[in-house]
């Protein structure tokens, strides 16, 4: 018999939403304290240099946070299996993102924004909150990644939401380098991650832990 879909959002994606979203949290902020005295690498390249400084793409890294939340309710909208495939995947990969910000710390000097206006205040903002440093793997890039792979495996939402999902993460990836938040090579670290935590979800099942850690609440 087929699993009904939930129509709002399920008790059973509580636990592994907070679970990746607290990995995230360890992997981005928790490592830095600890490599916060280390010696941080440049991995800028040519291409780099080619890409100017374009405060107005701080809208789309800012918007980026809008596109992983609707897609972690649209994952656990789908189905108790997917929600716990892809929420693992997504831990995996912070897990993955944690151990390569401490074993290979990068930072990169960051130009300034100079002038009034929304998007050179916003870029001032968005600055001052995040340190430029534990560029690689880009998590902004990896987790709008999942997003669009999410969408491809979604049987219900896939025609119209795939597309978009497409679209914008690929603004997201303009969006890190264009205000000079990450490098390119943090792009492609980004998707290789996310690609690497959806391989070992497939292949070894580990996403049915997800179902042991789950609370008497949550087994709907």
């Amino acid at each position: 018999m087929q699993e009904k879909k939930p129509t709002v959002f399920p008790r059973y994606a509580v636990v592994p939403v907070l679970l990746a979203l607290t990995i995230n949290l360890f992997a981005f902020y928790g490592t830095r304290p600890i490599s916060a005295d280390w010696v941080h690498y440049d991995i800028s390249i040519w291409l780099d240099e080619l890409i100017p400084f374009t405060p107005a793409f701080i809208s789309i890294y800012v918007l980026a946070y809008v596109q992983w939340i609707v897609g972690l309710v649209l994952i656990a909208l789908e189905g108790r299996e997917f929600c716990y495939r892809y929420c693992t995947a997504y831990a995996l990969s912070l897990a993955i993102s944690a151990v390569i910000f401490l074993a290979f710390p990068t930072a990169i000097d960051r130009p300034q924004a100079v002038g009034d206006g929304l998007w050179n205040d916003l870029t001032r903002l968005i600055f001052a909150a995040d340190t430029p440093n534990n560029l690689f793997p880009s998590i902004h890039c990896l987790f709008s990644w999942l997003c669009f792979r999410s969408a491809l495996s979604m049987k219900r939402r896939r025609n119209w939401y795939a597309p978009i999902s497409l679209v914008f993460t690929l603004l997201v990836f303009a969006s890190v380098v264009f205000v000079k938040q990450h490098f390119v090579l943090d792009i492609i670290g980004g998707v290789a991650v996310a690609e690497l935590g959806l391989l070992l979800v497939q292949k070894t099942g580990i996403w049915r832990l997800m179902e042991k850690v789950q609370p008497r609440w949550a087994r709907e």
